[in-house]
């Protein structure tokens, strides 16, 4: 397929976060990939890319970033998963033409936290250029394109709420009828690496470890998001990693408490970690829950305003969210 571009193209399009409420790992893979059961569900932290794109003498990329903290957390070249989109997607077209892409990146989704900020800015980067060249690529195809970039990708073009299975790449919608008010904490000072989580899990079941096997259920949460029964959602959540990753990190399991004891209707770890979330019944309580923990300095986390988390890089970024039912989203499209 061969598309024109007229003159040049800027869209701008958001790209929320995800996070995962339920988690179970069925097995290892002889690929070395594990097969997973998840529930995937967007949330309402958003990125926003501001793509400017023309023709030009060759497919080329570059990524900006306004803040300079954030540019020494993220490569910026041909490994940032919005460039690999880029060049994935013009290969898979086989368009004749050439183009220069200069994407804008505001990064809002916290940084390393397990929330897909990475795999939803490839996903946004897709459906623009999907849009921008006048492919019209089909969902299908655009989701094979996701897989071949990132396990979460996939689901990150596809938004609102589904059952991953596999790698997280086979995906169900979800008909979700009931909305979630959510407070999303990450511990800044900690990192949890993917691959050392799956590892330890696989030791832990090795070693018939009890604890690894928390017990969850995705039917009863599918079923509560499905007919809007909150006590049978809360029944069902659960991660199997969250035994493993805070024996290894009790700090994480501190915090993990002290939300809970602020009476929050449940609270889990999202994929790998480090990053929480705790249940709310409504944003009112999301910002009663923040006043408390800026003045309670006995889990010794400090924690701020998107502003403060910014400028000053507090120990803990508290964020405050809702579950949408969507995925990347163009707000504009221009011709110049």
């Amino acid at each position: 397929m061969n598309s024109a571009l007229v003159k040049s193209k800027t869209a701008i399009v958001r790209a929320p976060a995800k996070i995962n409420l339920c988690f179970d790992i069925l097995g290892l893979r002889p690929d070395g990939f594990h097969d997973i059961e998840t529930i995937f569900q967007a949330i309402s932290l958003e990125d926003e890319l501001k793509i400017h794109l023309q023709e030009a003498s060759t497919n080329e990329i570059e990524i900006k970033v306004e803040e300079a903290f954030i540019r020494k957390l993220i490569p910026l070249d041909g490994t940032n998963l919005i460039a690999r989109a880029f060049h994935l997607f013009l290969r898979h077209i086989g368009s004749k033409c050439k183009y220069k892409a200069v994407v804008e990146l505001d990064k809002r989704i916290p940084i390393g936290a397990g929330l897909a900020g990475g795999s939803t800015d490839a996903a946004a980067v897709l459906i623009a250029l999907n849009e921008m060249l006048g492919q019209k690529l089909s969902l299908e195809e655009l989701l094979e394109l996701g897989a071949q970039l990132g396990s979460d990708v996939p689901f990150c073009i596809l938004g609102g709420t589904a059952l991953g299975r596999g790698r997280g790449e086979v995906l169900e919608r979800i008909d979700r009828k009931l909305d979630l008010s959510l407070c999303i904490v990450k511990p800044l000072k900690l990192a949890v690496s993917t691959p050392w989580a799956f590892k330890t899990y696989d030791e832990s079941v090795a070693n018939q470890d009890a604890a690894h096997r928390p017990y969850l259920s995705l039917a009863a949460v599918r079923q509560g998001l499905e007919n809007s029964d909150l006590e049978m959602t809360l029944s069902g959540l659960g991660n199997v990693f969250q035994p493993v990753i805070f024996g290894a990190h009790p700090e994480l399991k501190k915090l993990h408490d002290d939300l809970l004891s602020q009476g929050v209707f449940a609270c889990h770890m999202t994929g790998s970690g480090p990053t929480l979330f705790a249940i709310t019944p409504g944003r009112e309580m999301g910002h009663h829950i923040r006043r408390h923990m800026l003045l309670d300095d006995e889990i010794g986390f400090y924690y701020g305003t998107e502003e403060v988390i910014r400028e000053a890089h507090p120990p803990i970024d508290f964020r405050l969210a809702e579950t949408v039912s969507y995925g990347p989203r163009l707000i504009s499209l221009e011709e110049h």
